[in-house]
């Protein structure tokens, strides 16, 4: 009979947990593009809190705090996720998704989904 509770227990926490999954919206293409172009993100990835600027020819700056600033370039790609390329580095893709109103990069290899904030204009230079 304990066995038999088991399975129920996992189906009723599995169906608990949907609700919160359903919460995440990919933000993509033509929204995503016009959300960074000409402006700022505010955020942390890890433990370390940066700042970076997307200027709407495609090029990029990331200036992480005690750093000196990183520059590259930037693109939405045909699958409408945000892609950029740093000195030395290949391409890297993420999605981007809003979670309970806050939007992340979402790195898919290990879920981890990392906090920003759109900022008008480019706050790099401050």
């Amino acid at each position: 009979m304990k066995l038999a509770r088991i399975p129920a227990v996992l189906v009723a926490l599995t169906l608990m947990a949907a609700p919160a999954l359903a919460q995440d919206r990919e933000v993509m293409g033509e929204e995503l593009e016009t959300l960074l172009s000409g402006n700022s993100i505010d955020g942390v990835w890890g433990q370390g809190h940066y700042v970076q600027h997307f200027q709407e020819n495609g090029r990029t700056v990331y200036v992480a705090d005690g750093r000196a600033p990183d520059w590259g370039t930037w693109r939405i790609s045909s699958a409408g996720r945000y892609c950029s390329v740093w000195r030395g580095g290949g391409e890297s893709c993420y999605p981007v998704i809003e979670r309970d109103g806050v939007l992340h990069w979402l790195v898919e290899s290990t879920g981890v989904a990392e906090p920003f904030t759109v900022v008008e204009g480019n706050i790099t230079l401050q």
